[in-house]
């Protein structure tokens, strides 16, 4: 076979190898060597060996040394999997979404059109608006003690003091399509593409939650409204929605007004603040997680899983709901159009009377609810569900709105959601 060897000259020269004719010199051995004594010959050819252990205790070395071996084998493998383990339990890196967050300009800090119907103007008495501050469901000194849970007998009534419940409704998991097509001409840009969302399995208030449910959460817990705190809130006047000092959830028109025989309209000049310290307080006394509908959830609990346009259909019925300031005092009693504008699933008053919250920051679709809009501390602006008794062109399923967290309005209010 031929090697990288072949064709080297076998000489005494080469590095690696000895000429194969090259004989090692023979040197005769001097006549004057001393002869060496027998003993000492043998000592110099056979030199004494160490002294070696019994072959028993070295038979019990070797089994220990094996042992030993072994025991270091089983530790090493065995941290080697502990960190392998400690390795597949961290979370894989989820992929960053980006949502559109950009800065909003608070609605009420300057005249804004809400459709042709009213205008918010700030009061020409007041240099600005001055939102009021955050604040937790404890905010007064006159605070008193939660009462303990009440048992809660029917898992579609959330009971929050004796005799006063709140209706719930469920919604059943699956897919639903949220938001508008192009065919649609008065879907505005924000509600599309039209998309495919899944839902867990959730319940949703059949109505808004009322001034007289309101008033037990103040009651049980001395809170202040956004609005009771700023010491004015945005009333209607002449189609105008103008800031109003003294104006709160007890004064909706200002100083001089006021919820008697409205036990069961839906409170309104409530913020985003004000709805989340209400289901903070209901979880409390009730045991159940009580939040507010994120914004798939109310559209779905809206429109069903159809894509139909109206809760009740695809055609506008102005007998179906509280619009073009149908009666003087503007908003109705929960209920006086059910059921024949309630949605698929039976929730009523999902269109007209109150705008409602919903937990998700205004961002664009499609919608995700991991993609960091469900984030209930960002400060970003809220979305609004439903319209109002003043906005016919936005009583659509898919109609989005947007304010800041402590905005408080004549026509706001909301209603809950829960997590079974």
């Amino acid at each position: 076979m031929r090697t990288a060897f072949n064709g080297v000259a076998q000489s005494s020269s080469h590095p690696f190898r000895a000429s194969a004719s090259v004989q090692p010199e023979k040197k005769p051995i001097p006549n004057n060597t001393t002869s060496v004594p027998t003993d000492q010959q043998t000592k110099l050819l056979h030199p004494p060996q160490k002294p070696t252990l019994p072959r028993e205790t070295q038979t019990i070395v070797g089994v220990a040394l094996i042992v030993t071996i072994m025991i270091l084998a089983v530790v090493i493998i065995s941290g080697l999997a502990s960190q392998s383990a400690a390795h597949s339990v961290l979370p894989a890196q989820v992929p960053t979404i980006t949502v559109v967050t950009s800065t909003v300009t608070p609605l009420l800090k300057q005249t804004v059109t809400l459709e042709p119907t009213y205008t918010i103007v700030a009061n020409a008495n007041e240099a600005a608006f001055t939102p009021s501050p955050t604040y937790t469901p404890t905010n007064t000194s006159t605070s008193t003690p939660i009462a303990p849970q009440i048992a809660q007998a029917d898992n579609l009534l959330l009971t929050i003091s004796p005799g006063v419940f709140i209706k719930l409704v469920r919604i059943p998991s699956g897919d639903f399509l949220m938001g508008s097509t192009d065919s649609d001409t008065k879907a505005r840009d924000d509600e599309k593409p039209q998309h495919k969302v899944t839902l867990d399995e959730y319940l949703i208030g059949k109505y808004h939650i009322t001034n007289e449910q309101f008033a037990i959460f103040t009651k049980a817990t001395g809170y202040k409204t956004s609005a009771e705190m700023n010491g004015s809130g945005m009333t209607l006047g002449a189609k105008l929605i103008i800031d109003t000092k003294g104006a709160d959830w007890l004064h909706p028109s200002g100083p001089g007004s006021d919820i008697k025989n409205k036990n069961l309209h839906p409170v309104v000049l409530v913020s985003w603040d004000d709805a989340v310290a209400f289901c903070e307080w209901a979880s409390t006394v009730t045991g159940r997680k009580v939040r507010l509908p994120t914004e798939a959830e109310w559209e779905k609990a809206a429109r069903g899983t159809d894509g139909r346009i109206f809760p009740w259909g695809n055609c506008p019925l102005d007998a179906c709901s509280n619009i073009y300031f149908n009666f003087e005092d503007g908003t109705t009693e929960i209920g006086k159009y059910s059921p024949a504008a309630d949605s698929p699933y039976g929730v009523a008053d999902m269109v007209s009377n109150v705008w409602q919250w919903t937990s998700s920051m205004y961002a664009s679709y499609p919608y995700s609810p991991v993609d960091g809009r469900e984030d209930q501390k960002n400060p970003v602006a809220r979305v609004l569900r439903g319209g109002c008794f003043g906005c016919p062109y936005q009583i659509r399923s898919a109609s989005r709105s947007l304010d800041v967290k402590t905005a408080r309005i004549y026509v706001y209010g909301f209603r809950i959601a829960i997590s079974p």
